[in-house]
Parts: structure tokens; C-alpha cells; sequence
């Protein structure tokens, strides 16, 4: 959030941008929308997941594995 926050400043400042800086800060923000979309809405069910299961094979001994 922090880089889109940055991002978007820098967009919307006025000051001149170089080609690369522009498409630098474009990305920076398409790449947040994407992770605002795409992987947060899905850590509510891993993090029940998570909690809901148990430390089973980590008390396993080494040997079995």
C-alpha cells in the first residue's frame, strides 16, 4: 500500500515524468489492484484453515519422513 501510496503521489504530482518512470509507478500501481484483488480476499480462509488444523505431522520423528 505504502508503493501505491508513493506511486500515485508521484503520478499525480505534475512534475515531469521520464517514459520509464511513468510506466514504473503504472506498474507499481496495477501490480497493487491485483494483489487488493486477487490474494487478499483469500486469506480469510487460509487463516481458518491454518487455525483450524493441527501441529499432527510436525510431531512426527524425523525418521519418518
Amino acid at each position: 500500500m505504502r508503493q501505491a501510496i508513493v506511486a500515485q503521489a508521484a503520478l499525480d504530482s505534475g512534475r515531469s515524468l521520464s517514459d520509464a518512470d511513468q510506466a514504473f509507478y503504472t506498474g507499481k500501481l496495477a501490480s497493487v489492484r491485483f494483489y487488493c484483488r486477487s490474494v487478499l480476499p483469500g486469506l480469510t480462509l487460509a487463516r481458518k484453515l491454518v487455525e483450524g488444523s493441527t501441529l499432527e505431522l510436525m510431531e512426527l520423528p524425523e525418521a519418518a519422513f
